[in-house]
């Protein structure tokens, strides 16, 4: 694990080009005259030790900063299955103060804070997915460049710095999380694990004996008995007589098969407008999330966890109602609709909007993360009327009726994946 993680990290900071020679994992080393010296490992149980004849280059390593340290993840989803190792490290460098070509008495801090930005601003993604892990994060504890210190901890002031060379140290920690049996066996790819101590049941697997759990998934331990979980659908009773895109096709077309054929499912409720009684497919209790389950909403979807449903929060310009419906419509279903490619979208029913209604405001869907202001469409026909559909009334959250010819602004949806 340590070669691959110090590897990112050096592979982070040698686009700066600040440093010709980029090592791995240095020791302290003691010399024929008893002094502790930064060494590199060469082969055969032979150390080089990084010295003043490297310096004018840039010389970069890393050093082991203490024990990794364990402790299980304080999680509810996974009692006593998954760890976080915390591995500690110090980065040192020598460089020439002139490498940005800058005279400027601030250069030893401008030089350190190229390289922790390096470090800490990048995504850890690529590390987990190196490592086979849940995740890994990177955390810097402390920068220093006080040259008089650092040489003497890495060459017991054998060496004396010239002033010329920005001399840097970094100690950050690498914390990892992955199973036990990851950890045990060096590595974490694909591991059996028999028992979970008090997760009997595995969210959207088989409970099977042995229960395959894959690196970089989520997943949510369930009590014995209770099987995946399936979303709260509005329900529709509107006939399947108006048309492709209406409420009644949606129901039949694109919802209806996706219902639970089965009672022994788990459904999420409610403990708040925006808290969920147990964890979405993130493996969080956010009602409304983005995509990858956090509130950043990059895209402009907004999965909504207890209906099933996520909505693209992009008003669209007004159209009547017959527009909306084949425009809204994702063309899996005959309509135009491709939307960030893809293709399953729909007109919202009154029933799929009335949820989400705020009615402490006085516009009722103009709150984050939506903020949708003004009336919008439905697909819903008026059943005693068929030439007028519902439409939503954002202020005061009524639901009203227009001639299906008039026009409207809308936004549409599709089921959570």
């Amino acid at each position: 694990m340590k070669e691959t993680i110090i590897a990112y990290v050096n592979s982070l900071i040698e686009p700066l080009e600040h440093f010709s020679k980029v090592h791995g994992l240095a020791e302290l080393i003691e010399d024929r005259d008893g002094n502790s010296i930064a060494s590199i490992y060469t082969h055969s149980g032979e150390y080089e030790p990084v010295n003043n004849e490297d310096f004018d280059d840039g010389v970069l390593y890393h050093r082991d900063n203490g024990p990794w340290t364990q402790e299980e993840t304080d999680t509810f989803a996974f009692p006593k299955l998954f760890y976080n190792r915390t591995f500690p490290f110090k980065l040192v460098g020598v460089v020439l103060k002139d490498i940005l070509k800058e005279d400027d008495k601030y250069i030893d801090d401008k030089i350190s804070e190229n390289i922790v930005a390096q470090i800490s601003a990048k995504t850890t993604a690529s590390l987990a997915t190196s490592l086979n892990a849940q995740s890994a994060t990177v955390e810097i504890t402390s920068v220093s460049t006080d040259r008089k210190d650092i040489q003497s901890t890495e060459w017991d002031n054998t060496i004396k710095l010239d002033p010329k060379y920005l001399v840097i140290s970094v100690e950050y920690n690498v914390v990892v999380t992955a199973s036990k049996k990851c950890f045990e066996i060096f590595t974490c790819d694909e591991q059996t694990i028999a028992n979970f101590n008090k997760c009997t049941v595995i969210d959207g697997i088989n409970p099977a004996s042995p229960i395959i759990l894959m690196a970089n998934q989520t997943y949510t331990c369930l009590t014995a008995g209770v099987v995946p979980l399936a979303y709260s659908y509005p329900f529709s009773n509107e006939p399947n007589t108006f048309g492709t895109g209406s409420d009644g096709f949606i129901e039949v077309n694109i919802i209806g098969p996706l219902r639970p054929t089965t009672q022994n499912v788990r459904i999420n409720a409610l403990v708040n407008d925006t808290t969920l009684n147990g964890n979405n497919k993130h493996g969080n209790t956010s009602r409304f999330t983005d995509t990858l389950g956090t509130q950043i909403y990059a895209n402009d979807i907004i999965q909504v966890h207890d209906i099933g449903l996520e909505f693209y929060r992009v008003v669209q310009p007004v159209a009547n109602f017959s527009t909306f419906i084949i425009d809204a419509l994702g063309t899996d279903f005959g309509g135009n609709n491709s939307t960030l490619g893809l293709t399953n979208w729909f007109g919202p029913t009154s029933k799929q909007l009335v949820p989400l209604f705020d009615y402490s405001l006085t516009a009722v869907l103009f709150y984050s993360p939506f903020n949708l202001a003004g009336n919008l469409q439905t697909s819903t026909t008026r059943p005693d009327n068929t030439g007028r559909n519902l439409i939503i009334q954002n202020s005061g959250g009524f639901i009203l009726q227009q001639v299906k010819t008039n026009t409207l602004q809308y936004i549409f949806c599709r089921p959570i994946d």
